[in-house]
């Protein structure tokens, strides 16, 4: 054989294994090796039939004595997430879950996986791809030993499209399929008593064992460290474990873990509650005092939400227009009450179809969720600033609380007394009063029939001051008589909302910083100049109005276009001190309670006012500071300003909706105190003692 011939034999072996190992790699992802974690991706086929779905594998090596977690993490944790960015047309599922182990940690329990975790996620093709596909998910999840440390990777693979060809982890997929195709049994629960749920399956659907656990598949709702307990006869397989804080839907699904003579069996368990129980738990629901009493809660803390800083001002506007309507008839004045009292409870129904929308759809939402967004904020701002420049004179405008010049100048009409109890809704929602946190606590745990008739109780409260002028007999004879004082008053209550507006300023400082500040106070200097140009101006035909307010609208709103994002670090990734105080971390907090600490958390915003309140009157007194130096008391802040799941997540565990939350957590592991929400040096003192 010659040289030459030598020569073109190696080249042409070159080339088949350079060929070979690129599609071998092709469906495997690069992997990527992080402290504790490495993370890869697989899919079931080199080449995939787009007329098909398949399967790609997300999986973790975890470095021993380290775990990650299951859809439903236990006492601790948080499961893995994937955002997928996928050729246009294509799907993927949510992560089909391995039946997980039980992990003790202290004395508590998670659900998840060591040294190995597999994910897979069904992928859908567009069935009219061709060539080649970048299938790239981003990841983040939580590895746990005493310690828990967020991770996070960008991967990626490439699969050819046309006839399917298996890849090297074909088999391994194939396998891990079989296992996530658990065998599907029904049964009924019912609420035993207030700790405990009863569980019932067919005898047949079971193996003969008496040694089972029910993992489910609803954060929160049972305590994992609790005995299960397990009996059954000819007929019946009756489990009971311990209930936890979150109440479960009428169905709910879990996994079934059996103690076979085999070894351990899996199978899927689809459940709904009794459906005896079930109609007599609504009607005796319906007339429960417990939620008589939360909707008391509501109501309550609605009318006090009319004396925040937040409401009090545009109560006040209310106040001044009914001043001038003594002498009217009593009729018309009702039908304002109702109007504005409509306005209230139409504006709280529309949020609460919002965050209850938004939370079936898997986002952690609270009260206050929307001034997590900058943008939401910014138009507060120019709301409150805008207000502002009309009740001082700069203009004139006939809006819903008659903030024309004259006192008398303006009638108020039904739709206007409708828009202004959508106003006051609305710069209501970043403030939360005395008796709020337990109603709204419970609306975002019970049924949206239960939740919708919370928010309804308080915005019934809200609008109860107004209501109760407008149509009790001779209540309004109690307002001083119109004069020329009114004009006064009512230019003097411009700088309530100026100093409003300066207040969300500095919210939304925390948030963006201060060159995003600069833009929004550019913003505010356009929105004066536009409305001097609309004075100058004076347009005369209506299409001119509309062409010149769309015009000088754009201009105000120009420098808001665009803003910076702000940086996505939430709590978990922080971790570290702030100060003196520490940032809130659930793993932390955790570690401090095995170590017998005593620690004091407070969930706060920087747009909770009552927040604020009770951090400058009481938390930061140095009373109260000397009192948590010598008592050696952790101190930990969760900051909401943003949205961060792990306090959201913080703030559901403990049956509320918004903050701000004070939660003390004793030394040796004693059962933790919820504080009250409003603060002083005294209570605080007592309560950390």
């Amino acid at each position: 054989m010659t040289g030459r011939k030598i020569i073109a034999m190696l080249c042409c072996a070159i080339v088949v294994a350079i060929c070979t190992l690129s599609t071998s790699m092709a469906a495997s992802s690069s992997a990527v090796k992080l402290r504790y974690t490495t993370a890869q991706l697989h899919s079931e086929y080199d080449v995939v039939d787009p007329q098909a779905s398949f399967y790609v594998l997300f999986h973790l090596q975890i470095a021993p004595g380290w775990h990650t977690y299951w859809l439903n993490p236990g006492d601790s944790g948080a499961p893995p997430h994937l955002i997928w960015e996928l050729p246009e047309g294509w799907k993927a599922s949510e992560i089909i879950w391995q039946p997980p182990h039980r992990i003790p940690v202290g004395g508590l329990m998670n659900y998840g996986y060591d040294q190995n975790a597999y994910h897979l996620i069904k992928i859908t093709p567009e069935p009219k791809a061709n060539g080649k596909a970048r299938l790239k998910a981003h990841a983040s999840w939580l590895v746990c030993e005493e310690e828990c440390i967020p991770e996070r990777a960008d991967l990626s693979i490439d699969v050819g499209l046309g006839a399917a060809i298996p890849s090297s982890a074909y088999a391994l997929i194939h396998t891990l399929e079989k296992s996530s195709n658990l065998e599907k049994i029904s049964g009924t629960y019912t609420f035993e008593n207030n700790e405990t749920i009863g569980l019932e399956f067919a005898a047949s659907s079971m193996p003969a064992t008496n040694a089972a656990y029910f993992y489910s598949s609803v954060p929160g709702s049972s305590e994992p460290a609790a005995k299960q307990e397990i009996i059954r006869n000819d007929e019946i397989v009756h489990m009971t474990f311990k209930k936890g804080v979150v109440t479960l839907p009428e169905t709910f699904s879990g996994i079934l873990e059996i103690a076979a003579e085999n070894g351990l069996e899996y199978k899927e368990a689809h459940l709904a509650q009794h459906a005896s129980f079930a109609s007599t738990d609504k009607l005796q629901s319906a007339f429960a005092p417990s939620l008589l009493i939360t909707l008391f809660f509501a109501f309550l803390g609605g009318v006090i939400l009319n004396a925040m800083p937040c409401v009090f001002p545009v109560l006040s506007l209310k106040a001044l227009s009914l001043s001038q309507k003594v002498n009217k008839e009593a009729k018309t004045i009702r039908r304002y009450g109702y109007s504005y009292t409509l306005g209230v409870i139409v504006s709280f129904m529309l949020i609460a179809c919002l965050l209850f929308m938004l939370k079936a759809m898997g986002n952690v939402v609270g009260w206050g969720y929307q001034m997590q967004s900058p943008y939401f904020v910014a138009i507060l701002v120019y709301l409150l600033f805008l207000i502002g420049l009309n009740l001082s004179g700069y203009f004139e405008i006939a809006f819903s609380m008659n903030f024309k010049g004259s006192a008398d100048s303006h009638k108020e009409s039904l739709k206007s007394s409708f828009a202004t109890g959508a106003l006051v809704t609305l710069v209501a929602t970043p403030c939360t009063a005395p008796f709020m946190a337990t109603a709204l606590g419970v609306a975002f745990v019970q049924s949206p029939v239960i939740g919708m008739a919370i928010f309804i109780a308080m915005g019934f409260g809200v609008a109860f001051p107004y209501l109760a002028l407008t149509t009790i007999p001779g209540a309004l004879k109690w307002l001083p008589k119109p004069g020329v004082w009114m004009v006064h008053f009512k230019q003097f209550l411009a700088f309530p909302m100026f100093i409003s507006a300066v207040w969300l300023i500095w919210v939304f400082a925390q948030q963006l910083g201060i060159n995003a500040t600069a833009l929004l106070l550019l913003g505010l200097i356009l929105l004066t100049m536009s409305i001097w140009l609309w004075k100058v101006i004076v347009p005369r035909t209506l299409f001119a109005q509309i062409i010149l307010f769309i015009l000088l609208t754009a201009l105000a709103l120009l420098p808001i276009v665009n803003l910076p994002i702000p940086v996505d670090m939430t709590t978990e990734q922080m971790g570290g001190k702030k100060g003196a105080t520490l940032m809130y971390n659930e793993a932390t907090l955790q570690q401090y309670r095995d170590e017998g600490r005593a620690i004091f958390v407070y969930a706060t915003a920087a747009w909770c006012i009552t927040c604020k309140l009770n951090e400058r009157v009481a938390i930061h007194d140095q009373a109260v500071q000397q009192h948590i130096a010598r008592s050696g008391i952790t101190v930990m802040v969760a900051d909401w300003t943003n949205e961060d799941p792990a306090i959201t997540q913080f703030l559901e565990k403990y049956e509320r909706a918004g903050v701000p939350l004070y939660v003390f957590f004793p030394a040796n592991g004693a059962k933790p105190r919820i504080l009250p929400q409003l603060l002083s040096p005294s209570i605080l003192i007592e309560a950390l003692s």
